[in-house]
């Protein structure tokens, strides 16, 4: 069984795998992504067209979210052939991967989502062992959906 803890925020990815309890790797993923470009002589937000301010800071918002998608999709990618994924970080970005995850169509199941600060990679690894023994020892609950039909 292949368990997946992965903390992520919108400049890098770390991702803990542990196989079958015992075998830990850890891996890192940047996206290379900064919240705002600054060009060269650029003196203020707006950019004068004739008498009226262009302002290109929604563009740039636009274009920081889909480099964001297209980051969460290439983690997702990663993580494609676990069987459970545990998430942390400290922004919505998580939210980000839970849905690419759920769309991507891999056989990974996303287990549990926490908000977190950064952690070392030590710290991030033994939350990670310790969150998927917590689960792996719970009892299984078997859940059975039932109808009422009330006339």
């Amino acid at each position: 069984m292949k368990n997946t803890g992965i903390w992520i925020d919108s400049r890098e990815a770390r991702i803990v795998q542990v196989v079958n309890g015992k075998q830990i790797t850890l891996n890192q993923m940047f996206s290379g992504l900064n919240k705002k470009e600054r060009f060269d002589g650029e003196t203020s937000r707006k950019i004068k067209r004739g008498f009226t301010g262009f302002d290109y800071e929604r563009q740039q918002r636009n274009r920081f979210g889909q480099a964001l998608k297209q980051f969460c999709q290439a983690v997702a990618r990663e993580v494609g052939t676990s069987d459970n994924v545990y998430l942390l970080g400290p922004a919505q970005t998580k939210l980000m991967l839970e849905k690419a995850l759920k769309e991507s169509n891999s056989k990974a199941r996303v287990l549990g989502v926490d908000a977190c600060d950064k952690l070392s990679d030590n710290q991030l690894t033994e939350k990670v062992k310790i969150y998927f023994s917590a689960y792996l020892q719970s009892p299984k609950q078997k859940t059975r959906k039932t109808s009422r039909v009330t006339a």
